[in-house]
């Protein structure tokens, strides 16, 4: 009897500073993944970019699985076994041939940062004609791009902090008159983050211009555009998800970070444990949720955004600002991005249900497309 299961491919890993993330991603996609709905066949693409074989595909599985059980697992969940003698059976390392050659049905990508959540994976699928889940080509591009998502925004009247970003050939041609533009353009305290890259990797706070020099030298070495933003003093941070494609959105609860007592969100308050210690739901104005969700709902419509994503925000005094769109957001058991759909009632194998279904009508509606045109010759 054939297996009529959809076949599902979950890559990650990735050439990426985010590498990790990914892979801790994976893991608890592949432990709540409707294995009954679902056959689901994972890649494992390592830190050179290449794809793993089946002994390192099922290392890395086991390695990951380890760090994370507790997570996975908790005390009365079964499971563990089951996914074991799942990861022992391992995997073919040859993806292309696998979509090529009509073995999946759809494509996961849960790759965070650069060469995945960036378009660079979602264009290849476009060209191969392959469904995935998640964001297209140009709203993961403009997403990942601060300064674009920025612009963006502020064309739609959503309000953003002030800012300016700076190439890494201005910098090294003119150093010093790039600090004076940057202090004459915003003011004190700045934070200095990589322009195309997530998980708060790279990001520092300057309060003077040898602090600012040092924060550009090191946000430089991870990307070849850095953004400098206007600080302000103990912003509130909130968050909240989206899912859906065209006009089917769904919003969550909204979310508010916890930095533990530090200046802002830096990778070890997102990944250290702290991000499970926020508020859920955040304790908010009713007016203030009013605009949080109206800003998500135009995001959601003017960057195209398709599957889910996770939007931030500040919020300071009465006035909410745009942070940052992750259209691959971490998912991981507990931590907030689940939290605030779990206070809509949807665990996390829910969410991949959904993700996988828009992916599946937004393959759908490009189908309808047409590629060819007819033209009138003049003779």
């Amino acid at each position: 009897m054939s297996d009529r299961r959809m076949k599902v491919a979950v890559v990650f890993g990735g050439k990426s500073t985010e590498h990790d993330v990914s892979a801790i991603s994976a893991i608890h996609i592949l432990a709540n993944i409707d294995m009954e709905k679902y056959f689901v066949e994972p890649f494992y693409v390592k830190k050179d970019g290449t794809f793993a074989n089946h002994e390192e595909l099922t290392l890395c599985l086991e390695n990951r699985l380890n760090e994370q059980r507790d997570k996975i697992f908790p005390a009365g969940k079964k499971g563990e076994i089951e996914l074991k003698k799942w990861i022992a059976k391992g995997a073919s390392s040859d993806f292309l041939g696998a979509i090529t050659e009509k073995k999946i049905d759809i494509v996961f990508p849960v790759f965070h940062g650069l060469n995945g959540e960036d378009g660079t994976i979602q264009g290849m699928l476009e060209f191969m004609g392959v469904p995935y889940v998640g964001c297209g080509v140009s709203a993961s591009a403009f997403c990942i791009d601060k300064e674009a998502t920025k612009v963006i925004c502020q064309v739609n009247d959503i309000p953003v902090m002030d800012y300016t970003a700076v190439k890494k050939y201005e910098w090294e041609n003119s150093t010093e008159n790039i600090i004076n533009d940057i202090q004459n353009t915003i003011n004190y305290p700045f934070y200095v983050k990589p322009a195309r890259l997530g998980s708060s990797i790279g990001i520092s706070r300057a309060e003077n211009a040898v602090e600012l020099k040092k924060s550009l030298r090191d946000a430089f070495k991870y990307d070849s555009k850095v953004l400098v933003e206007q600080g302000v003093e103990s912003p509130r941070e909130l968050t909240i998800g989206v899912m859906g494609v065209d006009d089917q959105v769904l919003l969550s609860a909204i979310g508010e970070f916890s930095r533990g007592g530090k200046l802002y969100f830096d990778f070890d308050s997102k990944y250290g444990g702290t991000s499970e210690k926020g508020v859920v739901p955040a304790l908010l104005e009713e007016n203030i949720q009013e605009i949080i969700e109206k800003y998500s709902h135009l995001i959601f419509k003017k960057f195209e955004l398709s599957g889910f994503a996770r939007i931030d925000y500040f919020l300071c005094g009465d006035k909410v600002y745009l942070n940052e769109i992750n259209t691959m957001p971490g998912f991981e058991t507990g931590d907030t991005f689940m939290r605030i759909w779990q206070n809509k009632n949807m665990d996390m194998k829910t969410i991949i249900d959904k993700g996988i279904e828009y992916g599946v009508l937004s393959f759908q509606s490009k189908s309808t497309r047409l590629y060819e045109v007819e033209l009138n010759r003049v003779n």
